[in-house]
């Protein structure tokens, strides 16, 4: 199967969605916040939620003074009627993953702002500064394994 975007590709995102809800009727249903200017993210990942009826829990207890009280318990369950896949996005770096829907999202251009490998190498250190340094460096003291120590 042939995915519309794959890990790392840059989109326009135009909503997402926030967090999912039970509503009255007890139904899962989806929190989305529009954004208009849309925001520029890069795919990280994607993640499928299900959508569906909400059961409460429920226990059944026989009353009176049984000493092997065993109560009937049932946990809380969800009854699924469908699933979802939401893209998992990220605005920046550090950023939590934000999910948004394939329908809210299209491909976009690279940001411009990428940092080349000629600036990522070089220094604001002049030679005379790192020849300075390196004459500090040396005279400093060091143990037997020759580690720096502290004075």
């Amino acid at each position: 199967m042939k995915r519309k975007y794959e890990i790392g590709d840059w989109v326009s995102v135009s909503a997402d969605v926030s967090y999912l809800f039970y509503d009255e009727q007890k139904q899962r249903r989806l929190k989305i916040i529009q954004h208009n200017p849309p925001y520029a993210a890069q795919i990280v990942g994607a993640c499928r939620k299900m959508l569906g009826e909400y059961e409460e829990a429920g226990m059944a207890r026989s009353y009176g003074f049984d000493l092997n009280f065993d109560p009937d318990y049932e946990p809380p369950y969800l009854k699924i009627e469908s699933s979802q896949v939401f893209w998992l996005v990220r605005r920046g770096m550090l950023n939590k993953p934000i999910m948004v829907r394939d329908e809210d999202c299209e491909l976009a251009e690279k940001p411009v702002k990428k940092l080349s490998w000629k600036w990522v190498n070089t220094t604001l250190w002049t030679q005379a500064d790192k020849d300075e340094q390196r004459d500090i460096m040396s005279n400093a003291c060091r143990d037997e394994k020759g580690r720096w120590m502290k004075l």
